[in-house]
């Protein structure tokens, strides 16, 4: 009867160890005690998983913050090549420090 009450509170929005005091204070056997002990491991395991996921986002959120600032980057020097290129195909000459002028101004550490 106690566990049907349990699973009934567990599909509710209760805290679970407010549901663990409350199902201890019902029913104090020797199961009981190994019962509210697992559900403690199992709510000290859920809170170090949860940790470990946000942990993992953070990195992730930070590895695709450096690949959205690569490809800037790098659309930013095929764009200044495809403008070379244009102005090579258009007067075919250039000059080599103006090429050079205007890849140094993508940079690798903007």
């Amino acid at each position: 009867m106690c566990c049907q009450k349990l699973e009934s509170d567990l599909a509710c929005d209760r805290d679970v160890s407010e549901l663990l005091s409350e199902f201890c204070s019902n029913v104090d056997t020797e199961e009981s005690q190994l019962f509210a002990d697992t559900v403690t491991d199992l709510s000290r395991q859920r809170a170090e998983t949860v940790e470990l996921v946000l942990a993992r986002r953070r990195e992730l959120d930070d590895c695709m913050s450096r690949w959205t600032e690569f490809d800037n980057r790098y659309q930013k020097l095929t764009d200044n090549l495809s403008t070379l290129l244009a102005s090579v195909d258009g007067t075919k000459t250039l000059v080599a420090e103006d090429a050079i002028a205007n890849i140094e101004n993508v940079s690798i550490t903007e």
